[in-house]
């Protein structure tokens, strides 16, 4: 039997690729502007555009980012009272957290109720630099904590402002809000601000597309001055002459010093619109908190048993601890040193050490209550052994503070001791609050930032400085202390002498 020649005759289409399935993909394809030589844009990715209020917050941050640099870095000298670094720093937290109102306002945002807590807080802490930086020869000894303290919760506090805190407030995600808005969204979003600019001068192209009249008069008017000087001598000197008074003319120099503040500003703008830009594109979403809750609740793996023998053995070896070091722990209760140590060897030794060991129970109860398969108040064991932690907490934290108060009396205030006193104090307090959330459930990681933010505001504004000062006169004419530094107050105390500095200073004490 003969084969007969396929040759020439048409292929007859594949069961699996219908004749018509490249009609039916041209027609699900999107259409995108071949002229204009770009690829086609990826099928679920929506084109980038930006609203007038986040052009306002990008010409806010250029502004910002130029003043920090001209007038806070390098124009300010916080060793010299009421020159710059006051007004500057007021001038900028006013512009700042003005600024960003107006537009979480403009974008509908509301405010609640910590976002003006946050805000209060900042504005407390620059009102105590600000007057600082007036009334003394510095800014006091807790200059750069009250400064890393007033950025950080700056940056807190606009995410609380555009309601984006993972749980809507401050609570157990603090830690990752804290790190979201200093570190995440600021580089994550360095480069928004150039987006946002480039989107706007490209609408701004296209509006003036039907504008080309002008410059075809500017070419006409050229033409026709030109023409001009040609016609008459007189006109064409004095166009000369006004050509050449323009190439003299030279930019002042502080055109320049403004202009390299303006380049070295804008990383400084940068980082701030990639924070307030990155909060104003993002919508607040209300069910990440529960979402993490509940993620964190699958992490409940660890046996009850296994975490009341851990907590149990460091009970045990605080216990055997005490027993054996009970008269050198305490002593600085009764007031006197153990044998072979000064003042200033017993307070140094161990403090640290046991402000550690204290945070360590923290770990340990944080452990406790969030990965046992049985929660902590529920298990009778692991909430006795809780409570007695915090016992031991609070014990740890009053022998540093013994120690310290011993090395004081002897020697007097510094800035480091009155640090390490309010650390041991704030030790005791969240000791404090992790006991009574045993004992009774509540916001106690809330509680603590709390806590914390307004013990530490409340150590500002006691004004520590004068705090030392007065202490260690007192000290001093009792015979206690040898000599007297009084190196930090404003020059018209340092310039009186003798009797007359004593009382201008004992005097500002009384009021």
């Amino acid at each position: 039997m003969e084969n007969k020649p396929l040759e020439g005759r048409t292929c007859p289409p594949c069961s699996s690729a219908p004749q018509r399935a490249g009609e039916a993909l041209a027609k699900e394809a999107p259409p995108y502007d071949k002229g204009a030589g770009a690829a086609p844009p990826i099928q679920g990715q929506a084109p980038f555009t930006a609203t007038r209020i986040q052009g306002a917050g990008a010409a806010l941050t250029y502004l910002l980012g130029w003043f920090y640099i001209r007038w806070l870095l390098l124009n300010a000298d916080w060793g010299e009272p009421g020159r710059f670094g006051g007004w500057a720093l007021a001038v900028f937290c006013a512009a700042f957290f003005g600024g960003v109102e107006l537009l979480m306002r403009a974008a509908g945002r509301r405010a609640g109720g910590e976002s003006w807590a946050w805000m209060a807080f900042c504005g407390l802490l620059a009102a105590d630099i600000t007057a600082k930086s007036f009334l003394f020869w510095d800014s006091g000894s807790l200059f750069v904590w009250e400064l890393l303290a007033l950025h950080g919760a700056a940056a807190y506090w606009v995410l609380c402002r555009a309601g984006l805190l993972t749980e809507g407030a401050t609570g157990p995600f603090a830690a990752l809000d804290a790190l979201r808005a200093l570190v995440l969204y600021p580089f994550g979003r360095f480069f928004l601000r150039v987006r946002v600019v480039w989107y706007g001068l490209k609408k701004g192209a296209r509006r003036l597309r039907g504008h080309r009249f002008k410059k075809n008069t500017a070419f006409w008017v050229t033409l026709a001055a030109a023409l001009l000087a040609g016609a008459d001598e007189g006109f064409d000197r004095l166009l000369n002459d006004l050509l050449h008074r323009l190439e003299l003319i030279a930019l002042p120099d502080w055109f320049w010093q403004n202009f390299w503040c303006f380049v070295l500003g804008l990383p400084v703008g940068a980082y701030l619109f990639g924070l307030i830009g990155g909060a104003l594109r993002e919508t607040p979403k209300p069910g990440s908190g529960p979402r993490l809750r509940r993620q964190a609740e699958a992490l409940r793996a660890a046996p009850e048993g296994a975490l009341c023998a851990a907590m149990g053995a460091f009970l045990a070896l605080y216990l055997l601890f005490f027993a054996l070091q009970a008269s050198y722990l305490l002593g600085g209760f009764a007031g006197r040193l153990p044998a072979g140590f000064t003042a200033a060897g017993y307070a140094r030794q161990g403090f640290f050490q046991l402000c550690a060991i204290v945070v360590l129970n923290f770990g340990l109860l944080v452990l406790a209550a969030k990965l046992t398969r049985r929660p902590l108040r529920q298990s009778p064991a692991l909430k006795a052994l809780s409570l007695c932690l915090c016992g031991a907490n609070l014990l740890f934290a009053a022998v540093s503070f013994s120690k310290l108060y011993l090395y004081i009396s002897r020697f007097g205030l510094t800035p480091k001791r009155v640090l390490s006193s309010w650390f041991a104090l704030v030790l005791a307090v969240l000791s404090v609050l992790a006991a009574l959330s045993i004992l009774r459930p509540f916001r106690a990681v809330r509680a603590g930032v709390l806590a914390f933010c307004g013990l530490f505001l409340l150590l500002c504004l006691c004004q520590p400085d004068l705090l030392i000062h007065k202490v260690n006169r007192q000290l001093y004419r009792a015979g206690i202390l040898q000599e007297l530094d009084e190196g930090f107050y404003h020059p018209k105390y340092i310039n009186t002498a003798g009797e007359e500095a004593e009382q201008a200073i004992d005097g500002r004490f009384e009021k």
